[in-house]
């Protein structure tokens, strides 16, 4: 499970590698219409960014990362629009970053 990694790495000082990017996508709740969403900081386990519209939180949501695709996760954190997320099952955040470059 996704939190229990996130308490380790807590624990451990961040051993997930994060990438900062930036991507224009598209989040939305789980039942909701899609909000444009830019995310800026990106790991196996999380993101953050800026969203349009303000997000509930906690709160489940389906964001669109590009070359992966829709990938469920949970809002842990919004701040005058910018939201933090962990992911529910861990993605490929090196494998995608490679192939954004490669384009």
């Amino acid at each position: 499970m996704v939190s229990a990694a996130l308490a380790q790495l807590r624990l451990n000082d961040r051993l997930a590698k994060r990438h900062r990017l930036e991507i224009e996508t598209t989040i939305r709740e789980t039942d909701g219409p899609e909000v444009l969403c830019r995310i800026d900081n990106i790991s196996a386990l999380g993101f953050s960014g800026f969203t349009a519209k303000p997000l509930p939180v906690p709160g489940d949501v389906v964001i669109h990362v590009p070359i992966i695709g829709d990938v469920e996760a949970r809002l842990i954190w919004n701040r005058q629009g910018r939201i933090g997320g962990e992911f529910i099952r861990t993605i490929d955040a090196d494998g995608m970053v490679k192939a954004l470059k490669s384009y």
